[in-house]
């Protein structure tokens, strides 16, 4: 005997099959709307392009960011190369401007120990031979020590005004 299915039974099925064709209604009716699946498509492409826009503005910044680093380490480097460079130049500035002075100090002195040499000489019309190849004929007695006076106090005067240059030029540099 088949069992025949009773009115409370029944509606459940019903009830059941009404659920069911409900949801495919709805289901039917959301691929039928273009529309809202249109709009939804490009809410999901546009989220999409912005997070990517995001990833890439941070990677741009990160990499201005080490550029900077770089810029700034490189141009702390050239200006520190250009310190020890100046730093060079004045000390071959200065070693150079008193080689000179004790050339011109030794050059004075040698002019001097010649006049010393001649000073009380009795021999008038003998010639003195100075740096350069300037020569001085000595006159006898006082007027030879004036003289002499005279040479030695311009070859002095004219090392240290050179020294001096060569100082304050290579200060300058």
């Amino acid at each position: 005997m088949s069992e025949e299915p009773g009115v409370d039974e029944l509606k459940d099925r019903i009830a059941q099959t009404r659920s069911d064709l409900g949801e495919t209604v709805e289901a039917l009716a959301a691929k039928a709307d273009v529309k809202a699946r249109a709009s939804g498509a490009v809410h999901d492409a546009v989220d999409g392009v912005k997070a990517k826009a995001a990833g890439l503005v941070g990677g741009a910044k990160a990499k201005a960011q080490d550029a900077v680093g770089a810029v700034k380490s490189s141009t702390g480097n050239a200006v520190e190369a250009a310190k020890s460079s100046a730093g060079n130049a004045v000390e071959a500035a200065k070693s150079s401007a008193q080689g000179a002075v004790e050339g011109a100090k030794d050059a004075a002195s040698g002019v001097q120990d010649r006049a010393r040499g001649l000073v009380g000489r009795d021999r008038p019309g003998e010639a003195l031979v100075l740096p350069g190849d300037t020569a001085l004929v000595t006159p006898a007695g006082p007027a030879l020590d004036r003289r002499l006076q005279g040479v030695l106090m311009a070859t002095a005067v004219g090392a240290v005004i050179g020294a001096l240059v060569i100082w304050l030029t290579g200060r300058r540099s």
